[in-house]
């Protein structure tokens, strides 16, 4: 990786076969995640059930936990794809590890830094159609976006801390009640910030109808739809790369 690109390059517009065959490797990667996670959630729903919720049940309440620890994954891996793409030399791999193993606070700071510095552009994907990929400054009415993302993520932080205080992650306890229920609630919470990140990204790239309708897919159907989002971009657009912000506003 030389040092001023990003790790996963903007196949649509080189077109060499290397590159070519990195784009439909990534699709691969995202299908076969998708169908990976849709089995397992479709046996724990068929094992544990969803509704009503057993929040007394400790094995519903630990199967749930284990399903949602995946879904985080699945969706921080769709974020990590736009990521990877977008961010040049060391800075990439640096935001790709705080969200992966740091949570969703780091995800929303990223998507909040981005909206701040390019405003709403600056969270769209990269398009096909020439002229359409350079984000303008940030605009006086969008300042509420970053806002939005800094307090979902301080609000975050603030419940895992809580957690951590009345729960500490280690030793790992999934089979005692108290422990799996509070990790199950805050584990939904670290998924529901980070696919709230990817529906920024959504809205900002497909428009308010189209975007909504995704985000509402993300939110209540979860990371599979993400993955066939991501699987959509790459086909139809060749990249999962944000829209470039001005060269004195880099991350």
């Amino acid at each position: 990786m030389c040092g001023d690109r990003p790790l996963l390059l903007d196949n649509k517009h080189d077109g060499r076969p290397a590159e070519r065959g990195l784009t439909w490797g990534i699709v691969t990667f995202y299908i076969v995640l998708a169908v990976s996670f849709s089995i397992w959630l479709a046996v724990t729903i068929q094992r544990e059930g969803l509704f009503p919720f057993r929040t007394e049940s400790i094995n519903w309440v630990s199967s749930w936990f284990w399903t949602t620890v995946g879904d985080y994954y699945v969706a921080a891996s769709c974020l990590l794809g736009v990521v990877l793409s977008t961010e040049r030399g060391w800075r990439g791999p640096l935001w790709s590890f705080a969200i992966f193993f740091l949570g969703s606070p780091f995800a929303a700071l990223y998507v909040a830094l981005r909206s701040a510095k390019g405003g709403a552009a600056g969270m769209k994907l990269r398009s096909s159609q020439p002229g359409f990929n350079q984000a303008d400054r940030t605009k006086h009415g969008e300042v509420w976006i970053p806002a939005i993302y800094a307090c979902l993520g301080l609000l975050y932080t603030t419940a895992l801390a809580t957690t951590l205080w009345k729960f500490p992650l280690l030793p790992f306890q999934p089979s005692d009640l108290p422990w799996a229920k509070a990790w199950l609630w805050t584990t939904l919470g670290d998924f529901y910030v980070l696919t709230s990140c990817l529906c920024g990204l959504c809205l900002a790239s497909e428009g308010f109808v189209v975007g909504s309708l995704l985000s509402l897919t993300f939110l209540f159907l979860g990371s599979p739809c993400v993955c066939c989002w991501m699987v959509w971009r790459l086909l139809h657009h060749g990249s999962l790369t944000l829209q470039q912000l001005p060269t004195d506003y880099d991350l």
